[in-house]
């Protein structure tokens, strides 16, 4: 608590109270000074109240834009994801209409393709 206050010897009044707690640098001495006098401890509570306040508003911002964010990576994901399910989809009709094309059976081609029987005949439609 080396302060420009304590240099001086000035008697003990509310108004150095309040200008050794306006003064404080550290949440020790703001606690210190605060004792000091009932209305100096309403305004550090006060404070304290407004900190706890601001801290929690902050976290909440913060966790909203984690959820945003979140939001658009699995928005962008999806979106990744099906344009290239379109592609995989396409390459694979393109694929099956080929070997049909060849004269190869619906059930052959599934079976050289992966896909179900089904599946290649609703291609084929």
């Amino acid at each position: 608590m080396h302060t420009k206050l304590n240099r001086y010897d000035y008697p003990k009044t509310v108004l150095l109270n309040w200008a050794q707690f306006f003064n404080a640098e550290t949440r020790e001495e703001l606690e210190m000074f605060a004792k000091s006098d009932r209305y100096v401890q309403k305004a550090y509570d006060k404070l304290v109240d407004i900190s706890a306040d601001e801290q929690k508003r902050l976290e909440y911002e913060e966790r909203e834009k984690a959820l945003r964010d979140r939001s658009i990576l699995i928005i962008t994901g999806m979106e990744e994801g099906i344009k290239q399910g379109k592609k995989e989809g396409l390459k694979l009709a393109r694929e099956i209409l080929r070997l049909y094309r060849a004269g190869i059976s619906p059930e052959q081609i599934a079976k050289e393709c992966g896909v179900s029987v089904e599946e290649v005949k609703e291609i084929l439609e």
